[in-house]
């Protein structure tokens, strides 16, 4: 008979047990979506949950953070609910629309298919995006580091600053440059929940998939068609929004190039890509005189081609496949502004020439010191391991930081704060799965490593988080700071009125406002509300967006609303069919104007301490 030993004293087999099962793979799995969930939901109430608990939050509230753009944006969402075309510029309804809009349209789809009011679908869908990568995020680190627990850091990196808190801001959270510049944490950016920050989660999530692609899978054919997906994934960037798909491309140009560089450890190499660092400055100010910002972007990025060489040899070719597939998924973006430069669209022209004082000074350094020490940890740990891909990705990012964030220098003058902060949210997205790997390799997977050289690695690891965690300071101050977190309300009483008072326009889907002619409001009615409410073409254009096609007549219409006229001679001029009326106006459009016009249809609102009646009129042909 077989007798079992009974267990040491001290040993708890249930622990053991526990241990076993959690290390079998469905229920690992299942524990990784759950730590991935837990990530997400932690994400949201630290990004959005002052928003979240104030008493007047809905989800069809705007934030009122920024949101001169972003209600431009909105202008988009709205056309598509309705039903009308993306190819316009999107408040007066004519001219040629060549932002990237991508996302935009696919927010007014939403809204059309599922009855969502084009507010809430922006809230829910932006908000929906960034849930979602970070549960990646997650995952992605649980994958790397081998520990269920690692996923929960998932959304720390969201919550680092930049130091301004330190660095006498007026501000306190975000650092103010010349101009519009500013400088301000990943939370500073995603906050908007516009298509800059689908875009960035989409390119986020792409270089994730790179990174798992070509340190976690073996088969070759499944790294290839990895690659393939995130070369689509980082094309399709272009049509969402123009500045995060270049530093998408950027950051991959020379993190690719520096690890072909370090593999092949041909020091000439390296002395040619240093001597193109130095071409640009040089050469890019006359570059961009004669071909423009958007060739000096591209000539931009010559100092990667000693190691794309490399690595398209090195590749046997495939390396160009995954070329033509981002340059597919852009396409439609990249043919449109391509078309329009080409044909001297005004708007563009004036767009690449507009970019003045936006460059970053010291405070660029400064600011991004919480991401830099760790780079450089990550590339000592590379040279002592001798491990390419350690050395590639903080050299790469670095030079491509540097090289984006002043292309003011070198002639391409397209806003180089932007570019500074883009970067800024990408190397937060990666910094932890690339950090996973090191310390997987140097602490567990990897050979002992001598006590002083392991105190050394705990040494860096500690700064490196003391120095995150002062630096969120700055994102405590965002969340106290109740100006940047206030809320519009679009669905008052005024608001409902001025729907109903505007249904009587013959606006039909897939029309514009040629067709339709525009609404113009009284000095009360704000044009980018109106928008909203009406759906219907009006008098307004965002002048970074897009511009209308009679662009003076509109803003001869627009500088009289603003001086309280209303003269129809210039409303017949710019095809303006419709003007709205707001009785509790201070400046009172229907006493003065309303016999020279027809009335059509009113409606009444009450607000608190205001009670009004919205009336639309049309203009007499």
């Amino acid at each position: 008979m077989t007798t079992v030993a009974p267990p040491p004293p001290g040993s708890r087999p249930w622990l053991t047990t526990v241990r076993a099962r959690v290390a079998r793979g469905p229920v690992r799995a299942a524990l990784a979506v759950a730590v991935a969930i837990v990530a997400a939901l932690a994400h949201l109430w630290l990004q959005a949950g002052v928003l979240l608990t104030r008493p007047d939050f809905a989800w069809s509230s705007f934030r009122d953070y920024f949101p001169y753009d972003q209600l431009s944006y909105m202008s988009m969402v709205v056309n598509t609910a309705e039903g009308k075309s993306d190819a316009l510029e999107p408040f007066t309804e004519t001219g040629v629309n060549n932002y990237p809009h991508l996302w935009y349209v696919t927010l007014g789809h939403i809204s059309r298919l599922t009855g969502l009011d084009p507010l809430q679908a922006w809230a829910v869908a932006g908000i929906t995006v960034q849930l979602v990568f970070v549960a990646v995020l997650a995952l992605v680190l649980v994958l790397l580091s081998g520990r269920l627990w690692a996923g929960l850091l998932a959304p720390l990196p969201f919550v680092v600053g930049t130091f301004s808190s330190f660095m006498g801001s007026p501000d306190g959270w975000f650092q103010r440059l010349d101009a519009h510049a500013v400088l301000w944490g990943a939370f500073g950016t995603l906050f908007t929940i516009n298509g800059e920050t689908v875009s960035l989660c989409l390119g986020g999530a792409a270089l994730l998939l790179l990174l798992v692609a070509w340190t976690h899978v073996r088969a070759t054919g499944a790294r290839v068609a990895l690659s393939v997906v995130a070369a689509g994934m980082i094309g399709l960037m272009a049509n969402i929004q123009t500045y995060s798909f270049l530093v998408t491309i950027y950051l991959v140009a020379f993190v690719l190039a520096a690890y072909w560089l370090v593999v092949i450890g041909r020091r000439w190499l390296w002395i040619l890509s240093g001597v193109a660092i130095v071409a640009v400055f040089v050469l890019g100010p006359g570059i961009a005189d004669s071909a423009g910002p958007l060739v000096t972007l591209v000539f931009g990025l010559l100092p990667t081609l000693p190691g794309l060489v490399v690595a398209l040899v090195r590749s046997r070719g495939l390396l160009a496949v995954y070329g033509v597939v981002a340059l597919a998924a852009a396409a439609p973006q990249l043919t449109a502004t391509l078309g329009g430069v080409a044909s001297g669209d005004p708007f563009l022209t004036y767009r690449v020439a507009s970019s003045a004082n936006l460059g970053v000074d010291w405070h660029g350094v400064v600011g991004s010191a919480a991401l830099w020490l760790p780079l450089l940890g990550i590339a000592a740990a590379g040279v002592a391991r001798r491990r390419p891909f350690w050395v590639a990705y903080p050299v790469g990012v670095l030079a491509a930081w540097f090289l984006a964030a002043s292309n003011d220098i070198w002639g391409a003058n397209q806003e180089p704060y932007r570019f500074w902060l883009d970067v800024f949210v990408l190397v937060c997205m990666t910094i932890l799965p690339v950090g996973a790997l090191v310390l997987r390799e140097l602490l567990v997977d990897g050979p002992s490593l001598a006590p002083l050289a392991r105190r050394a690695v705990g040494g860096v690891v500690t700064a490196c988080v003391v120095l995150a965690a002062v630096s969120a300071v700055d994102f405590v101050r965002f969340t106290q700071d109740d100006e940047y977190h206030q809320l519009i309300d679009y669905n008052t009483t005024r608001d409902q009125a001025m729907t109903a008072a505007t249904r009587s326009i013959e606006d039909t889907p897939g029309g514009s406002g040629d067709a339709t002619g525009l609404l113009v409001g009284d000095p009360c009615i704000e044009p980018m509300q109106l928008k909203i409410a009406a759906g219907v073409p009006v008098v307004n254009y965002n002048l970074g967006m897009a511009w209308p096609a009679d662009r003076a007549s509109i803003d001869q219409v627009s500088a009289d609303r603003t001086a309280g006229v209303l003269d129809l001679e210039h409303l017949r001029q710019a095809n303006v069919r419709w003007v709205l009326t707001d009785s509790a106006c201070t400046v009172n459009w229907e006493s003065a104007y309303g016999a020279q016009l027809e009335r059509v249809e009113s409606a009444d609102f009450e607000l608190p301490g205001i009670t009004g009646t919205i009336t639309l009129w049309r203009v007499p042909a």
